[in-house]
């Protein structure tokens, strides 16, 4: 018999991950936090987004190397949306970020995560007999993608500050019918910190 996936066993394992990376590099540490909209649609197809939505998410990045070219951040965010119904999420990704001419910094991410969605309106399921209450959120499989642009670094007392912007997209497995299976896309408006302080 098949065991069943475990999101609870999912996010033990980021949480764990995130504690023993920040102890490897605990003077790097960096933060993350990032605003914008969502939309269901496919971004490759000739589709536009439409009943944009907020979202709203934080990380806490880790460094692989000293230059910070190679990293894993640790997110979780939230997402409204009235008509499919809110989310919240976390997600594990790995990082690449080159900088060009000293302050333009790329990004191109991948991961994986969990996300709960929360049915818009009331859950109904059918025992056999009658249609009964049913589960208030459906527990789905993410793999989100992401692409960004930053200005790096803009320098404070204590750290320094990268704004950018980003495009994430999460494609979602396990989803239920009744909803669409298109994946989500945000467009953020995010800004990284990073302490200079030894």
């Amino acid at each position: 018999m098949a065991k069943k996936f475990k999101p609870s066993l999912l996010l033990s394992v980021l949480l764990c991950l995130g504690t023993l990376l920040n102890a490897q590099h605990k003077n790097q540490t960096g933060f993350d936090l990032a605003v914008g909209t969502q939309s269901f649609y496919a971004p490759f197809i000739k589709a536009r987004p439409t009943g944009l939505q907020p979202v709203a998410i934080a990380g806490v990045n880790h460094p692989f190397n000293a230059r910070n070219t190679f990293s894993v951040t640790l997110r979780i965010g939230y997402g409204r949306h009235s008509k499919q119904g809110d989310a919240i999420f976390t997600h594990l990704m790995f990082n690449y970020t080159p900088t060009l001419f000293r302050h333009l910094e790329l990004g191109v991410g991948a991961g994986a995560g969990y996300q709960w969605a929360f049915y818009p309106g009331k859950a109904l399921q059918w025992n056999g007999e009658e249609w009964v209450k049913g589960k208030s959120c459906k527990g789905v499989v993410q793999v989100p993608l992401r692409f960004s642009v930053g200005f790096k670094h803009i320098t404070a007392a204590k750290g320094a500050f990268t704004p950018y912007l980003a495009y994430q997209v999460h494609g979602l497995f396990r989803y239920n019918p009744s909803l669409t299976p298109l994946p989500v896309s945000n467009f953020l408006l995010g800004v990284k910190y990073v302490s200079t302080q030894k």
